[in-house]
């Protein structure tokens, strides 16, 4: 097992995003309490774009903290983990110009089936892989 530690969206994170479907998002609301959600996701080559349920934990949590942190996994055959990539970063509620760009994404990666919901963006501070295969 190797870790691989990036700060920034590389080719290899970019690539890696683009290839997979869903994050693995974690918060905690106000008194600490965790909480883990999966979400579609699209990313450019700064964020992650998700969409969030209208009262759900996760945007209650996100509006209270505007951070998470998440997990992107790959699994091979038996379900065998490959590789994933970790991170952590700001949040925020799409803009116009930003919602524009992410259903763009949308459309280009998963047609025109698109989740419901307020489209939120994640901007990383960091990341890391977690290669298995190694």
């Amino acid at each position: 097992m190797q870790t691989t530690v990036s700060t920034e969206f590389n080719a290899d994170v970019v690539a890696y995003l683009r290839d997979h479907h869903t994050v693995t998002l974690s918060t905690s609301s106000f008194t600490g309490f965790p909480h883990a959600n999966t979400a579609l996701y699209v990313n450019d080559d700064q964020r992650l774009y998700f969409f969030v349920r209208d009262g759900s934990v996760l945007l209650n949590n996100l509006v209270g903290s505007h951070s998470a942190a998440f997990t992107v996994d790959d699994y091979a055959p038996a379900w065998q983990k490959r590789r994933e990539l970790h991170g952590s970063g700001s949040c925020g509620a799409a803009d116009n110009l930003q919602a524009q760009v992410a259903l763009e994404l949308c459309a280009e990666k998963f047609g025109d089936s698109l989740p419901t919901g307020a489209l939120w963006w994640l901007a990383p501070s960091g990341m890391y892989f977690i290669d298995y295969t190694l």
